[in-house]
C-alpha cells in the first residue's frame, strides 16, 4: 500500500477587474500636473474637438500619475450596508466564545451576554441605517438602490423575447442578440425624406450647428461643481470626481478652450 499527502493552502480568489482606487489619491499632485500645462499657447487656434482631444489626453495622462488602480473587492460589495467594522468584531468575538463553549469551557453565561449585545446593537445600526437612507440618497443614490437590492429574495430574470425568425430566445446570449438587433435597427431605418433632399428642420439645425459655440466660463464652473461624483466613468475616459476635483484649475488656466469658437 502507497501513502501519501498533499500540502497546500487555500487562496482567496482575486478579481482582475481593477478600478481607481480614490482612498490613496493625490488629488494635489494631480492639480499640479494639470496647472503645468500651458493652456493658452497650447489651445491657441485649436478647434474645439482638437482642443477637447488634447485636455482629455492631458487630463488622462496627470490622473494615471495621481490616482492609482487596485482590484476590485468581491467581498465588500456583498458587504450588508448596516455592517461596520465594529459590529463585524462584535459577531466575531461571539462565534468565537461559541466554539469555546462547544469544547467544554463554562462560559454560557459570556455567551448569552455576548448574544444578547451583538442583537441589540445590530437592531440598532439597522433602524439608524432606515432613518438616516432618505438623507443619504440625496447626494448618493447608490445606497439606496443596494438596500432595496438587498431587500430581494429571488434574481430579476428578462422572460422571453422572440427573435426576427419568429424563434423564442430563453438563452441571455440569444436575448442579448435580439436586444442589440433591436436596437441597431432604430439607427438603421430609412428615414422619409428621400436621397438627396433635407427637410427645411435639419438644415436650419445643421445651421445652428455650424455656429460658433458660446460658452461662458461661469457656466462651466457651475457644471462642474454640480457633477454627480458616485456616477461611473463616463465614455470618455474620464471620471467626473476627478473634473470635480480640478474645478479651481481648469478654468483659470485654459480661457482659451472654455471660451474657444470652434
Amino acid at each position: 500500500m502507497i501513502e501519501f499527502s498533499i500540502h497546500g493552502e487555500v487562496r482567496k480568489g482575486v478579481s482582475k477587474t481593477t478600478t481607481v482606487d480614490f482612498r490613496r489619491a493625490d488629488f494635489s499632485l494631480l492639480r499640479t500636473l494639470v496647472e503645468r500645462v500651458p493652456w493658452k499657447t497650447v489651445l491657441k487656434g485649436k478647434g474645439v474637438q482638437e482642443g477637447w482631444a488634447f485636455f482629455k489626453k492631458e487630463v488622462l495622462k496627470a490622473q494615471e500619475q495621481a490616482v492609482p488602480m487596485c482590484h476590485k473587492m468581491n467581498w465588500w460589495g456583498r458587504r450588508l450596508a448596516w455592517l461596520n467594522r465594529e459590529l463585524w468584531l462584535g459577531l466575531r468575538e461571539k462565534r468565537r466564545v461559541y466554539h469555546s463553549w462547544n469544547k467544554g469551557q463554562d462560559i454560557q453565561e459570556e455567551y448569552k451576554n455576548l448574544v444578547r449585545s451583538c442583537r441589540d446593537r445590530n437592531r440598532n445600526a439597522k433602524a439608524q441605517l432606515e432613518l438616516n437612507l432618505p438623507t443619504v440618497a440625496r447626494g448618493n443614490k447608490k445606497c439606496f438602490y443596494k438596500y432595496i437590492n438587498n431587500k430581494k429574495r429571488a434574481k430579476e430574470n428578462l422572460h422571453p423575447l422572440l427573435n426576427a425568425e419568429g424563434n423564442i430566445a430563453t438563452k441571455d446570449g440569444e436575448k442579448a442578440e435580439v436586444l442589440n438587433a433591436f436596437l441597431t435597427s432604430v439607427f438603421n431605418s430609412q428615414t422619409t425624406c428621400p436621397q438627396g433632399i433635407q427637410a427645411a428642420e435639419l438644415e436650419d439645425r445643421d445651421r445652428e450647428q455650424n455656429k460658433p459655440p458660446i460658452i461662458q466660463e461661469e457656466a462651466v464652473n457651475d457644471l462642474l461643481h454640480h457633477l454627480d461624483t458616485h456616477k461611473s466613468m463616463r465614455l470618455d475616459g474620464i471620471r467626473s470626481r476627478v473634473l470635480r476635483k480640478l474645478t479651481r484649475s481648469l478654468p483659470s488656466h485654459s480661457p482659451s478652450f472654455i471660451n474657444s469658437p470652434g
